[in-house]
């Protein structure tokens, strides 16, 4: 089908593209935007896809990932001694390199107990335990434990007493919460977790079309 057909084509451009070197990360002062194969081939997103360690591909998941480390960094919150707070982190690598740097990070995901956490239970996307946040080619494992905590937060009722971060993230996770209402609400409820000032990256996937069923 078309998206199978996507991927193929994609893999087979990414293995005729050339290996890049970018030295210093630009400042782009990115808007709320789709993923675009332009973002991709940007000098910025050459720059976080070699700081995380990972190969280059045309994948939406790999836009998201430097997405949100060039909004953070534009905004000056990839500094030691900030605080952040990741919702729906999964297995996330972010953490790992904001470790690394000295930045603590409160990594939440959805209680195993939920139902709704069985389905990335069984697929390996679920964190029970903060080892499992651990990419040692990012960190050392006394990094992750020394600036990252784990705490089990149901995106749908963030607890009150999560403030006074200076940001917050998510990464494709509101489009699972049960609505589009639902998506939006956590998207302003996120707000509350930040320090006048703060800074929330959220990406999510797009209905480029609106088809009733």
């Amino acid at each position: 089908n078309a998206k199978f057909a996507g991927y193929e084509m994609a893999r087979r451009l990414a293995s005729e593209r050339p290996e890049r070197t970018v030295a210093e990360c630009p400042r782009m002062d990115l808007a709320s935007k789709a993923s675009t194969q332009f973002d991709l081939e940007s000098d910025w997103c050459a720059y976080w896809t070699r700081e995380l360690g990972l190969g280059f591909a045309y994948h939406r998941k790999l836009w998201e990932l430097t997405y949100v480390l060039q909004a953070l960094y534009d905004n000056d919150c990839l500094q030691a001694g900030k605080r952040g707070v990741v919702f729906g982190c999964g297995r996330e690598s972010l953490p790992s390199y904001c470790a690394a740097r000295g930045i603590n990070i409160l990594a939440t995901d959805l209680p195993a107990s939920n139902t709704d956490a069985q389905g990335w239970i069984d697929t390996d996307q679920h964190a029970d335990s903060l080892e499992e946040l651990h990419h040692p080619h990012l960190c050392t494992l006394d990094q992750l434990r020394a600036n990252v905590e784990r705490r089990a937060v149901d995106m749908n009722a963030i607890p009150s007493d999560l403030e006074g971060y200076d940001f917050c993230w998510s990464i494709c996770a509101l489009e699972h919460l049960g609505s589009i209402e639902q998506g939006l609400a956590f998207v302003e409820e996120s707000l509350k977790t930040l320090k006048p000032g703060g800074v929330a990256v959220h990406t999510t996937e797009f209905a480029f079309l609106n088809i009733a069923r």
